[in-house]
């Protein structure tokens, strides 16, 4: 079973065999094999030339040496990774805690753009419940003043850090590797939360970072801990029912978002987890919940004779299918949203005063853009949200 970790390592463990193999990934090998009469234990191959009970004897000796190097030099790169990432975190709580972020409309929602809760303050909030479970993350409700808030934190209870603990529980600093990844996604998102403004993105109320702690269950001495809006859960069935108006202020939200992602300060981003469960209600507006996933790498591609290979016929740019991120990010807000939303109307919706003139206007605008949603290689989140727009306003 191979495990990638930080430093590209893989740790292989030969189930039946004489011990673990070591293997960097980066082509150095260190590899054995045995036999009735030679014990050969080499980088590449260099035979040791002892009986096989002293030949093993000092192999599993050498190996012990070599993983206690490994580890060290693992230890001591990552406590680098973890104190960069602490430091560039902590530079933007004691820069943004108690400030406004610019440029932020919030809708109907409550949250203003300020960073209120920072390490000082953050104790106060009371944990009435967990709310679930992710990959990397808890989420757990609190109460601060009679207001709800949602709590983020990596515990010894996610999902990463138990089953990579399964694995690595009896190999020396276990607990530092299992957690380093949920950590660094949690660092990732508040760090992105701080970069992407956006009233469709789940307002981040504040956070603090002390350390790589997930063990204590006490706000005061906890690593890492993010604060969020508390919304209302996401039910499509729920939203179809809705009237036409609702629908199309929500189908708008979410192009708007999409139209944000593709033009973001960092690039087009990709959404790589969108689902239900990472939407929520904040009032009437729908946000985006969970953005440490998001990347704004695109696929690789080669163009043989004019033919990207690409998906959505998109062109090949620098050995990348450019565009792809954008396409990817409607393609799965159309199967999960829009096409729900963007049903026909009747004129028995109590928000439909017009003629049937106008009614039969709005119901082929919504056909013509749930036929242009159907054809992801041509259809365009910035087009589509601009048609949207016009369909809204007749209303």
């Amino acid at each position: 079973m191979e495990l990638d970790l930080y430093q590209r390592w893989s740790w292989t463990f030969i189930r039946g065999g004489m011990g673990p193999l070591v293997r960097p990934v980066a082509r150095q090998r260190w590899s054995w094999t045995h036999s009735r009469h030679v014990c050969i234990m080499s980088r590449h191959v260099t035979i040791c030339g002892l009986s096989p009970p002293l030949c093993i004897v000092a192999g599993i000796i050498s190996l012990l040496l070599l993983w206690e190097i490994i580890v060290l030099n693992y230890s001591n790169n990552m406590a680098g990774r973890t104190a960069s990432y602490f430091n560039t975190i902590r530079q933007f709580s004691s820069s943004n805690h108690g400030r406004e972020t610019p440029g932020v409309s919030t809708g109907d929602s409550d949250w203003d753009g300020r960073l209120e809760f920072g390490c000082s303050n953050i104790n106060q909030i009371n944990i009435t419940r967990k709310l679930g479970s992710g990959v990397f993350k808890t989420g757990y409700l609190g109460v601060y003043r009679g207001r709800k808030v949602v709590l983020k934190m990596v515990t010894n209870t996610s999902q990463a850090f138990t089953e990579c603990g399964k694995e690595l529980s009896d190999t020396p600093g276990w607990r530092i590797r299992c957690s380093s990844d949920p950590i660094m996604y949690t660092m990732k998102e508040i760090l992105l939360l701080q970069q992407l403004k956006h009233p469709n993105f789940l307002g981040l109320l504040g956070f603090c970072v002390r350390g790589a702690d997930v063990d204590s269950w006490s706000l005061q001495e906890h690593g890492v801990i993010a604060v969020y809006e508390y919304g209302d859960r996401v039910n499509i069935s729920d939203m179809e029912l809705w009237l036409l108006s609702r629908r199309l202020d929500t189908a708008i939200q979410l192009l708007d978002l999409a139209v944000y992602a593709e033009h973001s300060p960092l690039g087009s981003l990709r959404m790589l987890d969108i689902k239900y469960e990472n939407f929520i209600f904040v009032g009437t507006t729908i946000k985006y919940s969970d953005v440490d996933f998001f990347t704004s790498i695109e696929p690789k591609c080669i163009s043989v004779d004019n033919d990207s290979r690409c998906s959505f016929n998109l062109p090949c740019i620098d050995s990348r299918c450019r565009g792809f991120n954008a396409k990817y990010n409607l393609m799965w807000m159309t199967r999960l949203f829009l096409l729900r939303l963007l049903r026909s109307t009747t004129v028995d919706e109590r928000n439909i005063k017009q003629s049937n003139d106008i009614l039969n206007t709005i119901n082929n605008g919504l056909e013509s853009v749930r036929a242009e949603l159907n054809e992801p290689i041509s259809s365009n989140s910035t087009d589509i949200y601009q048609k949207l727009i016009k369909i809204r306003n007749m209303l």
